[in-house]
C-alpha cells in the first residue's frame, strides 16, 4: 500500500464541501469549535458503511462527551446523504466530496484496481482544534472497520491533553 496523508502531527488539509443539508461546511471553521474526527467511508448504503455508521451513532455521546465531533465524507451526492441519513436515523454530519477533492487531498483514495475504484478508503483523521492531526487510521481492505474503543481513547486524550 502506498503511504497515505497526512500523518500523525501533519497539518490536516482544509476542504469545504457541502453537507446533507446543502450548508457549506468548511474544517477551518469547524474546528473553531473544537476537535474532530473525519471519518471517510466508501459510500452511502454500503453494508460495511451502514455497520459502521451505526457503531458510530451509538457511540455519538461518547465521542460528545470527550470534546470531539464526528463528520462522514464520501464522494455520494447530498442527495444520497440525506436519503440515507433519513433512513438511519442518523444526525452525525455527511460531507459530500463528488469531485474526490478531500479525499485526494487526505490521500485515501481507493486504488484503481479496487472495487472500490473511484471511492475513498475507509479512513479515520482525529484533528484537534489547531488543526493538527492527532491520530490516524486507514483501512487496507474494503470491509475492515477502525478499532471503536481505541478511537473513542484517542478522542478523551486528546481532550485530557495526552
Amino acid at each position: 500500500m502506498t503511504d497515505v496523508g497526512p500523518g500523525e502531527g501533519d497539518g490536516a488539509p482544509d476542504f469545504c464541501l457541502p453537507e446533507a443539508s446543502e450548508a457549506e461546511v468548511c474544517l477551518h471553521r469547524e474546528l473553531e469549535k473544537g476537535p474532530v474526527m473525519l471519518l471517510f467511508y466508501p459510500s452511502d448504503f454500503g453494508i460495511t458503511c451502514t455497520l459502521e455508521f451505526k457503531r458510530f451513532m451509538s457511540m455519538a455521546g461518547d465521542f460528545e462527551a470527550a470534546g470531539v465531533r464526528l463528520f462522514g465524507i464520501s464522494v455520494n451526492s447530498t442527495t444520497s446523504h440525506r436519503s440515507w441519513k433519513e433512513k438511519m436515523g442518523m444526525d452525525i454530519p455527511l460531507l459530500s466530496d463528488p469531485e474526490a477533492s478531500a479525499v485526494k487531498r487526505y490521500n485515501v483514495m481507493s486504488p484503481q484496481d479496487s472495487v472500490l475504484k473511484g471511492h475513498s478508503r475507509r479512513a479515520v483523521f482525529l484533528v484537534d482544534q489547531q488543526g493538527v492531526v492527532r491520530y490516524r487510521w486507514v483501512s487496507t481492505y474494503p470491509h475492515e472497520q477502525p478499532d471503536y474503543e481505541l478511537l473513542l481513547g484517542k478522542a478523551r486524550d486528546l481532550r485530557a491533553g495526552r
